[in-house]
């Protein structure tokens, strides 16, 4: 078995990471990070890797969005019963 995969119903199939060892996780090419140089990392995907069009993105509805504006300082309203920033 490589690293990073199982059999699953005759297939490869991702490991859960959560069961990996560190050494394996950078075998696979994945490096210690924060959860927001994570997210960072999640939007430069989406964008192509082209950190100015991070810089304007306006996708309100991507689950990242919310936790990358916090990290540029905007202060998003916590209406009752909406979105509240935990842990940021």
């Amino acid at each position: 078995m490589e690293h990073g995969r199982k059999r699953h119903e005759g297939n490869f199939a991702g490991r859960d990471p959560r069961e990996m060892t560190p050494d394996e996780l950078r075998e696979v090419g994945h490096q210690p990070m924060s959860p927001l140089h994570a997210v960072r990392a999640r939007c430069l995907d989406c964008c192509a890797q082209q950190a100015n069009a991070v810089a304007r993105c306006s996708a309100m509805r991507c689950p990242s969005w919310p936790a990358w504006e916090l990290t540029r300082g905007a202060s998003l309203p916590a209406k009752r019963g909406g979105w509240r920033p935990v842990g940021l």
